[in-house]
């Protein structure tokens, strides 16, 4: 109420003050003209070093000021000077004004033309502030900032955001270390009296968030501005318009006593796109400047006899920077002046005004963007004596209109102009210069456009053109400055024929464009190399030659490059080409490296071409001929592969052959499994890296020599595999190793491969105990390391020793973890030396052995050690053999008593006895004659099983001793084993028959991958048998496992009546059971009715997919050229999914040793109550007694099978509850027993797919029975009818039941189409497609051969007819693509990835805890929709995490954002949202990053600015890795956008040169990090000159190429420097803490 009170008073003061004054005070006397107020003059002290005096600097009483030239006049009079504002005693302006500064009256009049309807009764807030998530209201901004504290890194950082809810009118000062934004939101604030934003902060920003960007501040008021940036301020414009409503100025000498700039500034000010700054709609300014930046008199100012602040005490420079905008008007429309540092990069500039410039300077200004339009002159420089006045003025690019004049550029004497670009367009009569240069004016112009223009009015002085530039003719006849034609050492010729002249050929190469040719004129000799920067640029040495002796740069004489940010043109070749156009005539490049290729981008192919007429010199020092980095390649030729004289990798891609310079790039450039071929001996440092792609080296009998220090070879990423054949590879550093695999689940083969490695203590090969599933083979190969270790293996995985030799000093083969199998006659390990006492806790123990495994504490598990053959050699008393347990604490050797279930020797020869416990069962060690112990068969032993020429005695003792891939075979006979297999390996018996391999036992699969193959699996139960899995001797016993039965016989050899049959597969998870060509046999005790009245718990099957709870989705069942027998159910099928090909279901006649069972008849082939899709294809089903098939499930397809007639129920029964989609078509019906064809029971719902098409059925005339019955309700309501189309009936009197449509295709009908459940037909196909509704199915009635044009979504089935989709021509957007039968015709939109009309949606699945409610929109998202989720929680309770999976259950990437609410992108299919609540107590910050947590500030000031968020809405995981997509989001933001989702922030940063978009959600690397920030300074122009020296990290060497400026750049400006451990570790990943403070620190540098 009291506030509502106040706002009554306050309007009724304010109606007040519209009234004249003279209603309330005296007459006062008025000392000017015509009434108009006239204010106290401000004289300047006369400058004797100031001659002459600046525009709009005159002194009372001299003329008007001429520029030098004869240049336009500039305004006169009274201007800024004539309204100063005051300043208090410390140099600032007073934001409330002086008495000088009062109109005469002693009040600031409020003008009359403010509406009484914008006078607001403040019932509600007028202001909003909200800091740290926090919201609080004021009436007034003023207020609002009142309410602020200083910026405290410790105790205040977070920003506050000032909004604006209505018009306000006040004046508002900012006072210094604030962090504040000011949000307009579409309303205007006006001042009262003094400035309406007098700033005296440095972290200030004005903004405009509105849709329809209305946000206004304006000033009304005589001698004050809409924005004052005092000194050492720094304040942002991003939106908002800047007016003076109320200017009153009739000229430059009358101010109409209200006139000032519209923006002062004298500390920094920013100004960006969407800002538009001018005086009012109906006057544009004529007395002042609409932006001043510096000082108007600096002497003065110092002096403080001006009102202008002291210069020194703001550093003596103001600088304002121009990004974009609008700007309009004013005595000068942008005015730099004493001290001030102008720089514009873009923004519309006008000044309609005659004789005013849209720019003038007076001290430093800098322009490279923009388009500035005047009715004179356009921009002015003058310079005047004495630091404050340079009078320098840089103009790089933009486009400069002078709409009457002649002069676009004025410069006053000893003003300097440098000029390399832009477009000058003048209208004068020619009388005039383009450029007009004072007498003493400097200037050195090298570019520009001049169209219109004389060549001889370009400029006054001919001295101004840089030495060999002039004015130049284009094509179309207009002017520009360039090279002259006798100047140039090259042309670049563009697309279009158009040339253009360049002073150097460096600079022609660099400029040279897409598809462009860069044409030598002359003979060159170069002291540094020419570079180019685009892709498809061709240098043609024209009959020139090049010497470059004296070039010492790596990329050598010519580099055929490309920047990083530079990206291939459409329809452009992008190979880089080297030529000579003139045959017979120079055409030869000399130097120590005469042509290097490197693109700039790894991920974009560089193709370069070396012409035939061109020579290239290799001088002494050199190797090559031509240099290739990263992804660049030369086409191979035989000349070509001559210029990679050392090294070069060939490889063949799409038919063609390139030449890459290291195998990485051409493995990368062929994708996974290319062969790739060393073209010559290598020496160098360059090591052999995998790259990200499995691939063959093949060295092709050459040596790769390494002079390195590292690895000769590096498995550098997982999922990789990399074999090397034929060839030698060497080492010559005493620190380097043969080969290091350093990443999970990679593997390295050496084939036909000698390597050579001399120092001491360093291995042959070496993995990392902290990874897993490595893999290492020799095959005929030679590791000879004969100061150091063979083979080091912590790692899980295996190695794989065939036929090679290994010679070493400390140990042969050591395995710390892992498998090892060594085998082939020609393998041979030798060791020299003794053992070495171990002193660390990891790392190799030089125990002295040819192969030793070693169990030690905090390593991996071990998996097992087979020696099959081979010659094992260590020192005199050392043992060949060694297997021990590693005691950590005191370093020794000591006994493994479970070394024997390890270790497994069944071959070989060795130096030392094989101990007992190590030899495999059934072999023993025998020392022969020359004191070698060798080891083989026991003849008293008896062998079952081998894998490959190793023989077991027991099949179990074979499946532990093998490996994933291997195949156990197993000799002819019975055997009653019990087996358990737990590795993917096949079982390979010898036939299923009774000469083959026939199990009794029970066979339990608990491994994935497995495939039993070629045995008869008999089963025998006796009383003691349970009743659950257990009475099953053929079962799996994990889940999420496939397992493969082929070439099989799977028979319960008896009838007891047990609840499972022959094979169990086990668990409710993805997996396969796939049988191929086997037979199951499960015949069931008891009579007809004791079995047919059974429930299923006690009906023995053939297969059964689960362990006795219900599961609904379970595994995948693939049964193709099968036989199931049994005389109950067949199959009593719970998988998910199952597909039955080429399938017979029976009963038991004619299984022998079957005489007790009294049924042979077939109960049912398949009970099928939860399947979600089932199929049957060319099946038959025959010998039933009750059904063929009883089936509930989604979908439904039965295709081409046989019914033999003697079911007594029905062939096909679809009950169980409703169908989703069922097809019965082309299926052969016998029903000459006493049941129907296909009964539908309270199945068929309006939503149902029914297709009943082309079936025969024979025989049906018994009573009761029907060829198709569809019966029962759902719900209540009658079921839906079905149609029935081209039935075949033979002897059948009862066709059709309840709710059937029959529909029988004519003969002339080419296709019918399916729309729920009616069937139309067609006589063309064109007639059905057109009439097929959206998302219907149109079928082939006959073979077509005509093309449709298609523009829905649609199915077209072949239905077996002959139809290609080469027929189907689609509209725009609209796509075919092969389905199941058929092909489906799809839409795409161009824009967004969804799709068309018809695209699936998808109800996600909630659960949601205790303690809140969650909302999600949409309802049900379509696939790459992006989904909201907004938690509410309950008093008392926060969200704790919220989850989201896809239908198989893995994890969603989501996004906690600043508003409490999730999102994440819909994949295809539903999700699951899960979201938790826990109770919450004191509110604070990231729970899990306390206030002292190291990095406190930096995520602080991160997530304040909204460039980072939580992992969820209490946690930050500090720790956690950040991926690379995460920092393309935050950079996106930082620049100003905002992408919806990932895919958008990956767009954009491809776009705009960032990154390639490779990887996105994999951790980023450091070195890949700086990278990322390095291209985006450069793009938003942050990136400065300063480079630091690399070569003091140890680990500088292994810095990527693409990081190296990247990192020189970080490290000098101190963003990413060294590691704690004094390294650069480019290849760590950062941490989410360690990435805020990298940003924080990059954004202070940037700032």
């Amino acid at each position: 109420m009291k506030r509502k009170l106040l706002s009554i008073l306050m309007a009724i003061c304010l109606i007040l003050t519209l009234l004249p004054t003279e209603v309330f005070a005296e007459e006062t006397p008025l000392t000017g003209e015509s009434g108009e107020q006239q204010e106290e003059s401000l004289e300047e002290p006369s400058d004797p070093e100031k001659e002459p005096v600046d525009p709009e600097k005159e002194q009372e009483g001299e003329e008007d000021f001429q520029p030098g030239g004869g240049d336009p006049e500039l305004p006169t009079g009274e201007g800024e000077d004539e309204k100063t504002p005051q300043t208090p005693e410390n140099g600032s302006q007073d934001p409330n004004g002086g008495e000088e500064e009062s109109p005469a009256n002693g009040g600031i009049p409020v003008p009359n033309e403010v509406p009484l309807q914008e006078i607001i009764l403040l019932e509600e807030s007028a202001v909003t502030m909200e800091q740290n998530g926090g919201t609080t209201e004021y009436d007034s901004v003023s207020a609002a900032i009142d309410a602020t504290q200083a910026y405290n890194k410790d105790t205040n950082k977070g920003l506050y955001t000032i909004t604006l809810n209505e018009n306000l009118a006040e004046d508002v000062v900012i006072p210094e270390g604030r962090y504040i934004k000011i949000d307009l939101n579409g309303h205007t604030l006006t001042n009262k009296e003094s400035h309406t934003i007098f700033n005296n902060s440095t972290r200030i920003t004005i903004v405009d968030t509105s849709a329809e960007k209305t946000g206004v501040v304006d000033n009304i008021s005589h001698g004050r501005g809409a924005v004052y940036n005092n000194i050492n301020a720094a304040i942002t414009l991003q939106g908002g318009t800047y007016t003076r409503s109320q200017e009153a100025s009739t000229g430059s000498d009358a101010s109409g006593s209200n006139s000032w700039y519209v923006l002062k500034n004298f500390g920094t000010m920013t100004i960006k796109d969407g800002v538009t700054v001018k005086f009012s709609d109906d006057n544009s300014g004529l007395y002042s400047s609409l932006i001043g930046n510096g000082w108007q008199n600096s002497s003065a100012a110092e002096n403080g006899s001006n009102g202008e602040p002291q210069p020194s005490a703001g550093g003596n420079q103001a600088k304002l920077t121009i990004n974009g905008g609008t700007f309009t008007g004013g005595q000068i429309t942008v005015k730099n002046d004493d001290y001030g540092e102008l720089t514009i990069t873009g923004g519309n500039f006008t000044q309609p005004g005659e004789n005013r410039y849209a720019v003038y300077n007076a001290n430093t200004a800098t322009i490279s963007g923009g388009t500035f339009t005047a009715e004179s002159t356009v921009v002015g420089s003058d310079y005047f004596a004495g630091e404050a006045n340079t009078g320098k003025l840089t103009i790089s690019k933009g486009t400069f209109t002078s709409e009457s004049s002649g002069t676009a550029i004025s410069m006053g004497d000893g003003a300097d102009l440098t000029l390399t670009g832009g477009t000058f367009q003048t209208q004068g009569d020619g009388s005039s210069y383009v450029i007009s240069l004072a007498e003493t004016a400097t200037a050195e112009i090298s570019g520009g456009s001049f169209p219109g223009a004389e060549a001889a009015r370009v400029v006054n002085n001919s001295d101004a053109f840089k030495d060999g530039y002039g004015v130049v003719e284009n094509p179309d006849g207009s002017l520009s400055v360039g090279v002259k034609d006798e100047s140039a050492e090259a042309v670049v010729i563009a697309r279009d024929g158009s040339r253009t002249n360049y002073l150097t050929l460096s600079a022609a190469a660099k400029a040279a464009p897409a598809g462009s040719t860069v044409q030598l004129q002359k003979n060159l000799v170069l002291t540094s190399g020419i570079s180019t920067v685009n892709y498809g640029v061709t240098i043609d040495l024209n009959g020139h030659g090049i010497d470059g002796t004296a070039v010492t740069s790596s990329d050598g004489a010519v580099a055929l490059k490309t920047n990083y940010s530079s990206k291939p043109v459409d329809g452009v070749d992008s190979t880089m080409r080297l030529i000579n156009s003139v045959s017979g005539q120079g055409g030869t490049i000399r130097a120590k490296l005469p042509v290097s290729v490197k693109s700039g981008n790894s991920t974009i192919p560089l193709p370069a071409e070396i012409g035939a007429g061109v020579t290239l010199v290799v001088l002494e020092g050199g190797t090559d001929a031509v240099k290739l980095d990263s992804s660049a390649y030369l086409l191979y030729s035989e000349t070509a592969a001559d210029y990679i004289a050392n090294g070069g990798f060939r490889v063949s891609i799409g038919g063609a052959d390139r030449i890459y310079g290291r195998y990485a790039n051409a493995a990368s450039a062929a994708g996974d499994n290319a062969v790739v071929t060393l073209l010559h001996d290598y020496t160098g440092s360059d090591k052999i890296y995998s790259g990200s792609r499995s691939g063959t080296l093949n060295l092709a009998g050459r040596t790769y020599t390494y002079t390195g220090s590292d690895a000769i070879v590096d498995v550098n990423y997982e999922n990789v595999g990399l074999t090397i054949q034929n060839g030698t590879l060497m080492g010559t550093s005493p620190e380097a190793d043969g080969a290091q695999m350093l990443y999970s689940n990679s593997s390295l083969t050496l084939e036909g491969v000698t390597v050579d490695v001399k120092g001491e203590d360093i291995y042959g090969i070496v993995t990392n105990g902290t990874h897993v599933k490595n893999a290492i083979a020799l095959k005929n190969s030679t590791l000879n390391v004969p100061n150091g270790n063979g083979i080091y293996f912590p790692s899980t995985g295996t190695v794989t020793i065939e036929n090679s030799i290994i010679n070493a000093k400390y140990v042969g083969v050591q395995m710390c973890a892992g498998s090892l199998v060594v085998r082939g006659a020609q393998t041979a390990i030798t060791v020299t030396g003794r053992h070495e006492n171990k002193t660390g806790d990891d790392g190799v123990i030089g125990d002295g052995a040819a192969i030793s495994i070693v169990e030690r504490e905090g390593y991996q598990d071990l998996g097992t050690v087979t020696i099959e053959d081979g010659t094992f050699k260590s020192a005199e008393s050392v043992d060949a053999v060694k297997a021990y347990a590693f005691n950590n604490a005191n370093k020794t050797e000591e006994a493994w008593p479970t070394a024997g279930e390890v270790v497994s020797v069944s071959g070989g020869t060795f130096s030392a006895e094989v101990p007992e416990t190590l030899c495999q069962d059934g072999y023993v060690a025998v020392k022969d004659e020359n004191g070698s112990f060798v080891v083989g068969k026991d003849p008293a032993k008896t062998f079952v099983a081998q894998i490959g020429d190793r023989e077991f005695t027991t099949i179990q003792g074979a499946i532990d001793a093998a490996v994933s891939g291997d195949t156990v075979g197993i000799k002819p006979g019975t055997y009653a084993d019990d087996l358990t297999i737990s590795k993917k390996i096949t079982l390979l018996g010898s036939g299923a028959g009774e000469a083959g391999t026939i199990l009794t036992g029970t066979v339990s699969v608990a491994a994935d991958g497995v495939t039993l193959d070629g045995i008869w699996f008999q089963q025998t139960y006796s009383e003691q048998d349970s009743y659950d899995q257990g009475a099953c001797k053929l079962k799996t016993t994990e889940t999420g496992t496939n397992l493969t039965i082929q070439n099989c016989i799977v028979q319960r050899m008896t009838g007891t009546a047990i609840p499972y049959g022959a094979i169990v597969h086990y668990g409710a998870a993805e997996g396969t059971l796939t049988l191929k060509n086997t037979e199951l046999i499960a015949p069931v005790a008891g009579t007809a009715d004791e079995i047919n009245s059974a429930s299923p718990s006690v009906i023995g099957v053939a297969a059964w997919a689960q362990t006795g709870e219900n599961i609904d989705e379970a595994w995948n069942l693939v049964v193709t050229d099968c036989t199931i027998r049994t005389n109950g159910f067949a199959v009593f099928d719970r998988w998910n999914n199952a597909t039955y090909t080429n399938t017979t279901f029976t009963g038991l006649e004619g299984v022998e040793g079957l005489d007790d069972i009294e049924v042979k008849t077939c109960y049912m082939a398949l009970n099928n109550p939860h399947a979600n899709d089932v199929t049957y294809d060319h099946c038959t089903f025959q010998n039933m007694r009750s059904w063929g098939m009883l089936v509930a499930g989604e979908e439904l397809t039965v295709t081409n099978c046989t019914f033999d007639g003697t079911n007594q129920s029905r062939a096909i029964s679809v009950a169980y509850g409703t169908i989703d989609k069922c097809t019965i078509t082309g299926n052969t019906f016998d029903l000459s027993g006493s049941g129907s064809g296909i009964m539908f029971s309270d199945a068929v719902t309006k939503t149902s797919t029914i297709t009943v098409a082309d079936n025969t059925f024979k025989n049906c005339s018994q009573e009761g029975g029907y060829c198709v019955n569809n019966t029962g309700e759902v719900e209540g309501e009658q079921v839906a009818p079905i149609t029935v189309t081209g039935s075949t009936f033979i002897d059948c009197t009862n066709k059709y039941l309840n709710q059937v449509n029959v529909e029988e295709a004519a003969a002339s009908d080419a296709a019918y189409v399916v729309s729920g459940n009616t069937e139309t037909y067609y006589e063309t196909l064109a007639e059905a497609i057109s009439s097929a509704p959206v998302g219907s199915a149109v079928y082939l009635l006959k073979d077509i051969s005509e093309t449709v044009s298609v523009s829905k979504n649609i199915s077209i089935y072949t239905n077996g007819h002959a139809f290609s989709a080469a027929n189907i021509q689609c509209a725009a957007n609209y796509y075919v693509r092969q389905i199941s039968g058929g092909y489906e015709v799809y839409y795409s939109a161009p824009s967004t990835g969804s799709g068309g009309d018809s695209d699936p949606s998808y109800s996600p699945i909630l659960d949601v805890g205790n303690g809140g409610s969650v909302k999600v929109n949409p309802r049900t998202p379509e696939e790459g929709d992006k989904v909201t989720i907004t938690p509410d929680p309950d008093s008392g309770y926060g969200v704790d995490e919220v989850i989201v999976t896809d239908r198989n259950g893995r994890e969603i990437d989501v996004t906690a954002n600043r508003d409490g609410t999730y999102t994440f992108e819909q994949p295809r299919g539903r999700v699951t949202i899960e979201v938790t609540f826990a109770r919450t107590g004191e509110s604070a910050f990231f729970t899990d990053v306390p206030e002292t947590f190291w990095a406190y500030d930096e995520i602080a000031w991160a997530y304040d600015n909204g460039y980072v968020n939580g992992t969820t809405a209490t946690t930050f995981s500090p720790n956690g890795s950040i991926t690379r997509q995460q920092v393309w989001m935050i950079l996106a933001r930082l620049s100003g956008q905002s992408p919806a989702n990932m895919a958008e922030a990956r767009t954009w940063a491809m776009d705009n040169g960032i990154s390639d978009g490779t990887n996105p959600g994999a951790a980023v690397t450091r070195q890949q990090l700086v990278a990322l920030l390095y291209r985006f300074a450069e793009l938003r122009n942050y990136a400065n000159g300063q480079r630091a020296d690399l070569s003091a990290y140890p680990d500088a060497g292994s810095v990527a190429g693409y990081a190296v400026e990247p990192l020189q750049w970080s490290v000098a400006n101190g963003i990413v420097g060294g590691t704690s451990a004094g390294t650069l570790n480019p290849a760590g990943t950062a941490t989410r803490a360690q990435f805020a403070v990298i940003l924080y620190r990059f954004w202070n540098q940037a700032s």
